[in-house]
């Protein structure tokens, strides 16, 4: 289960109420604040290597910012002050937007709390150094980092413990990001699912679902009729209803599964029915499949998943084979389309499975899928609606319910750009190494704190503004590398006069710089089109027409040499630029041998 850490804020809450109730505000400035000695059990569930810490209301009001070396007889290694905006405030006289004084906190009254992070972890070495930390004068307390188990986003469904993967795969951290939303559809190309499951009748959408499965009257066309288990078992694993209970929570809490049925139960899978749903989910919006189960090659199956603009998650098959190798080929786990995530199995001790197909190019990333606990049919004579199985066929749909998740986050994200989130975004396990392309195993919290496809602006000097088209913003500070921003592009040394230009005339052009400022440039043109070209030129940088002005045949029009490669200037200013100096030109790295060429 996840666990969160949680502060000193019940500790500081009865240091407040102490200094009303002992001593006058004027005597706690004037004189020691009371200590608070905290008596501390081992066997409590508290953090190994990190200590929490309430600073006295004299030091607290002070500007010192305390880093580790403050602490240094404690081996600290990181300070973070969990009170530093509102020491900000507090410091700086500022006011909350109300101005309201009885909601504002009390200077005299205020003390900082820190998280200290130590070297030498251990219970014990915690214990010792608290002791330490209470000689110091400017600690009223210090306590442990106690843990307590988080019932946010911690299901009450029976079987939760029983399902592994949940928390092999950061889940519960993520659920604290993302739930899911209804929105978002994930087909189950399988055997059918049973909505008549508690723990699947909310999570369907019954007006998208279809059979594909049958064109004769065999069987009944029921997309909701699963006579095998295994498409209600993927359904339960991407989407089951958590919170309910009963049962098991899948990955995605709040997702529309549409039942995509194209077999009758007798593990007989149809290229063409698959073809179909295919064709069928990209005509109603169906952002996500899952297909557990692979085919031989199809020119209709391949054309249906290169022309589906959404994700196609998929399993890489049972065989313990190389996929990469041919006569191993699955499909469609083996195309290597931008919108196809083929996943092999893995154990809960972040093993392959023994089963699980794989492939350096092949196979995409692994996740858990042995002895996966998920629904059944409820008219299963064996099993009362849930059971274990195992297979990429299990590994899949924890794949398709985390991009469900990350879509849900980030809904402006295409195909190509899920995959790319889950996959950048997975836990590197030696043990998976060269069996995948990622070598490594689904994590769902990496993948939605990081579902952000973010865009960089200049914003000044110091910062740029990172920005996704969901409409999330955040500015951070310039990362330098040689005086350049690899993110956003601005150079510090001087103004980088790239960002933008605007035509002026037939000599020259306006330059912007991200900065604001902006000057007037000559035109550059390649030597090719000045030689070959008519009375004009295209500028390389602004596009627009450069005028040759009047030039002679002989080199008397070509003597204002500005490279060591024979670029020159024309009498005009134009810049003639031969092959080899245009691309240094462009990047603002060309090297001029006789002054600046404006």
């Amino acid at each position: 289960m996840k666990k969160k850490y949680i502060s000193l804020f019940f500790c500081l809450v009865f240091v407040l109420t102490l200094c009303f109730t002992t001593q006058s505000i004027a005597m706690a400035q004037e004189s020691d604040e009371e200590k608070i000695y905290c008596e501390i059990d081992e066997n409590t569930d508290f953090a190994d290597d990190t200590i929490m810490v309430v600073l006295t209301n004299k030091v607290s009001l002070s500007a010192k910012k305390y880093t580790a070396a403050d602490f240094a007889e404690i081996s600290c290694i990181e300070v973070v002050d969990l009170t530093e905006e509102l020491w900000q405030r507090v410091i700086n006289h500022q006011h909350s937007v109300d101005c309201n004084p009885e909601r504002e906190t009390k200077a005299e009254t205020f003390n900082r709390i820190l998280k200290l992070t130590i070297s030498n972890s251990g219970k014990t070495n915690v214990v010792d150094d608290i002791i330490k930390l209470e000689k110091r004068n400017d600690v009223k307390a210090a306590e442990p980092n106690y843990i307590i188990a988080s019932a946010a986003t911690s299901p009450d469904d029976m079987l939760i413990e029983k399902q592994w993967g949940l928390d092999k795969i950061n889940l519960f951290d993520a659920w604290d990001i993302e739930t899911g939303n209804a929105n978002v559809l994930v087909g189950v190309v399988d055997t059918g699912i049973d909505i008549s499951h508690p723990d699947l009748v909310n999570r369907v959408n019954t007006s998208l679902s279809k059979d594909f499965s049958s064109e004769s009257d065999k069987y009944e066309n029921n997309p909701f009729e699963d006579n095998d288990g295994h498409g209600t078992h993927v359904a339960g694993i991407i989407g089951a209803e958590p919170n309910n209970g009963t049962g098991v929570a899948g990955v995605c809490w709040n997702v529309s599964l549409v039942s995509l049925k194209v077999t009758n139960g007798d593990s007989t899978y149809y290229r063409d029915k698959v073809a179909q749903a295919i064709q069928y989910a990209a005509l109603n919006d169906i952002s996500i499949l899952n297909i557990s189960h692979g085919l031989g090659y199809s020119y209709s199956l391949k054309e249906s998943v290169e022309n589906y603009p959404g994700l196609v998650v998929c399993s890489a098959g049972n065989n313990d084979v190389d996929i990469d190798q041919a006569g191993n080929y699955k499909y469609p786990a083996s195309y290597t389309y931008d919108n196809v995530l083929t996943v092999g199995a893995s154990t809960s001790s972040d093993e392959k499975a023994d089963f699980s197909n794989y492939g350096k190019e092949n196979v995409d990333i692994f996740a858990p899928g042995e002895k996966i606990a998920s629904t059944i049919p409820l008219n299963d004579e064996y099993y009362d609606g849930y059971c274990y199985m195992s297979g990429t066929s299990m590994a899949a749909p924890f794949v398709a319910g985390v991009a469900a998740l990350v879509l849900s986050h980030n809904d402006t994200l295409t195909a190509k750009e899920i995959k790319d989130v889950i996959l950048n975004n997975c836990d590197k396990v030696g043990a998976l190494n060269g069996y995948c392309v990622t070598n490594g195993r689904l994590n769902a919290y990496k993948a939605l704190n990081n579902s952000h496809n973010y865009q960089c602006s200049y914003k000044n000097n110091t910062t740029h503004t990172k920005y996704c088209k969901c409409g999330y913003s955040v500015d951070m500070g310039h990362l330098f590398v040689d005086h350049i921003c690899v993110e956003c592009g601005y150079y510090s040394g001087k103004h980088y006069y790239n960002s933008s230009y605007t035509w002026l005339n037939y000599r020259k052009h306006q330059a912007m710089c991200m900065c604001g400022a902006s000057t007037s440039q000559a035109h550059a043109v390649s030597s090719d089109a000045f030689d070959f070209g008519s009375s004009y030129s295209t500028c390389l940088l602004c596009g627009g027409p450069a005028d040759r002005g009047i030039v002679k045949d002989d080199a008397t029009s070509k003597i204002h040499l500005v490279t060591g490669n024979g670029s020159y200037v024309l009498p005009n200013g134009v810049i003639v630029l031969v092959d080899e100096d245009i691309g240094a030109y462009l990047n603002g790295t060309l090297t001029f041998i006789s002054g600046n060429a404006n």
